[in-house]
């Protein structure tokens, strides 16, 4: 599976259109932080407590303030038919996951041998011993890009799992190859060629299924993300505004606090400018994660964020655009 200084100021055109972008992703972060506040029950009030202080700690908040979590099983009056049977759903969900909820030290740490199947989708023994280990350690992950990354997690039996991906057949054969609670989703970007990559980059609806809608639908946040598949860094801040919304926990040199990886980070250089609000804390061959500075704030990832979007979208050169190695260099 393979998938400095902070940017230059933008034109007065990229302003206001930064300015537009930025407003309408508040608003929809806004809406999901409210929608899950006011569905959470009782037996979900610690989480909700604990994303409650993330929110309204963040220098970057513009929301209203969230409705206090219900005492009972029954939903707010203003809340609809189909809200209560999101919640049914995502109850039935996170159930099965406690199910496989074990004390770590019932779960298998990884061993690389010279038995275990190594695919040839780019991660090489460094990166392998590298998953393992993050993986063994947490209890949710989520991948963008599946692969020999997504059998690692199975094999250090991860109690929560969502992986996603560009190609829909990729998806059916890692979820075939997969324990049965684990979640797969595919994320449509149009017509795609090799190792995913869309034939239309610029296409509308890619940020919507691909980056966001995966993460949407998670109502608490990951251990760990890590991004081996299309518009990685956009993905990697994606996931650290995802945890920062779900109650996250976070500080460097804190060994429980949410860690995002990205594959092939050593030698583009595109891709790092993730170091000027993140800190590199664990990396293998091709692979490092992170985790967000102190001083970070959601609107600095947001900044970040939007600069590459912009980048792999609206000021794309046409001329890359059959060029999978130069997009795959800019990080789109």
């Amino acid at each position: 599976m393979v998938p400095t200084m902070r940017p230059h100021r933008h034109s007065a055109a990229f302003s206001n259109q930064y300015t537009k972008i930025k407003m309408g992703l508040a608003v929809v972060f806004c809406t999901i932080i409210i929608v899950y506040v006011q569905m959470t029950i009782s037996t979900q009030q610690g989480a909700a407590a604990m994303f409650l202080r993330s929110s309204s700690s963040s220098s970057s908040s513009n929301c209203p303030p969230a409705a206090t979590p219900p005492n009972t099983m029954t939903l707010p009056n203003s809340h609809t038919a189909f809200d209560k049977v999101f919640q049914i759903a995502y109850e039935r969900t996170s159930q099965q996951h406690q199910q496989h909820e074990v004390s770590q030290s019932q779960r298998q740490p990884f061993v690389l041998t010279t038995s275990w199947n190594r695919t040839s989708g780019g991660l090489n023994d460094s990166d392998r011993r590298l998953l393992g280990k993050i993986y063994y350690q947490a209890n949710s992950v989520m991948e963008y890009g599946l692969g020999e990354s997504t059998f690692i997690a199975a094999a250090v039996g991860v109690p929560r799992y969502l992986g996603m991906d560009s190609d829909a057949g990729w998806v059916s054969q890692a979820r075939d190859a997969s324990p049965s609670h684990f979640q797969f989703t595919s994320g449509d970007i149009g017509t795609t060629r090799e190792w995913g990559f869309p034939t239309q980059p610029k296409l509308a609806k890619s940020m919507l299924l691909y980056e966001v809608m995966p993460l949407w639908a998670q109502a608490e946040a990951f251990d760990v993300y890590f991004i081996d598949g299309r518009w990685r860094p956009a993905c990697v801040l994606l996931s650290f505004l995802h945890a920062s919304a779900r109650g996250g926990r976070g500080g460097i040199g804190d060994e429980t606090s949410i860690k995002v990886g990205i594959h092939d980070y050593i030698g583009r250089k595109q891709y790092h400018r993730l170091e000027e609000i993140l800190t590199l804390v664990e990396k293998s061959e091709q692979a490092a994660f992170f985790q967000r500075k102190p001083t970070t704030t959601d609107d600095d990832i947001m900044e970040l964020y939007l600069y590459y979007d912009q980048l792999c979208r609206e000021n794309l050169p046409a001329e890359i655009e059959d060029d999978v190695d130069a997009m795959r260099n800019l990080g789109c």
